[in-house]
């Protein structure tokens, strides 16, 4: 069969089919395939891990090994007494940090946005960005280092103007605020650049 028709004097081509992959590609895809392993390893295996949710594990027989127990973990852990309370604080911690976070990186925003100088924003944005690159636990151990009952920063402070020294970590009222400037500190600079 003739794929050229003639129509009127005048040879109509039906159009050729592209290939999906070409060679001139090639350098794109190839840079894509280092984020598509590091996703495939970091977010698709470790997916492994949450048949421990199923099974009765021993680490002897290893995940794979042990016996599966179908939904009997999560009716203990619905059952227990600590549910309410685990549950509780994981809904009001995230209220707290969404609510926070969304004024603060609001206010931050419209500071910056009144800062007349183009480098000094620039300088203040880079500062207000940086904590979100730091590790959380380089960060765990920069508030710990402000908040050691021993030796930080707070209690030498508390302990010059004549009071005495806080276990920070040992007192339960103080973690939602510990938490709260913590997550603050890590996200308010990266969230006001969208508000901004």
């Amino acid at each position: 069969m003739n794929k050229n028709i003639e129509t009127s004097g005048a040879a109509v081509v039906a159009p050729k089919k592209k290939s999906k992959f070409k060679k001139s590609h090639l350098q794109l895809y190839s840079l894509c395939a280092i984020p598509v392993a590091l996703v495939f390893l970091f977010s698709y295996i470790p997916l492994y891990g949450l048949l421990i949710c199923f099974k009765n594990y021993n680490y002897r027989q290893g995940i794979l090994g042990s016996p599966w127990v179908g939904l009997d973990n999560f009716k203990f852990y619905v059952m227990s007494n600590d549910f309410t309370r685990t549950l509780w604080n994981t809904l009001e911690l995230n209220c707290i940090f969404i609510v926070c976070g969304i004024v603060a990186a609001v206010l931050v925003a419209v500071l910056l946005f009144e800062i007349t100088s183009r480098n000094a924003t620039k300088v203040y944005q880079t500062m207000l960005i940086t904590p979100h690159f730091v590790s959380w636990i380089i960060a765990a151990y920069i508030v710990y280092a402000i908040l050691s009952p021993e030796y930080g920063i707070l209690n030498k402070i508390i302990e010059a103007f004549g009071g005495t020294a806080i276990a920070w970590y040992n007192t339960p009222e103080a973690w939602t605020w510990i938490l709260l400037i913590c997550s603050v500190w890590k996200h308010v600079g990266m969230d006001c650049v969208v508000y901004y």
